[in-house]
């Protein structure tokens, strides 16, 4: 997920609704997102991390 945030070229292939990125909610993938995603997802990584 935080990969996916921080691209810069999203390609759709294949089935749609085939894969959990097709069936994000549409705010996610905005680009004007990225940058809110990407820091919610490092905070989620962190906090898991830390959990171990």
């Amino acid at each position: 997920m935080h990969d996916y945030a921080g691209a810069m070229l999203r390609e759709r292939a294949g089935v749609t609704n085939g894969s959990m990125f097709s069936r994000l909610p549409h705010w996610m993938k905005l680009a004007r997102n990225r940058a809110l995603l990407q820091k919610a997802t490092a905070r989620l990584i962190a906090k898991a991390n830390a959990i171990r």
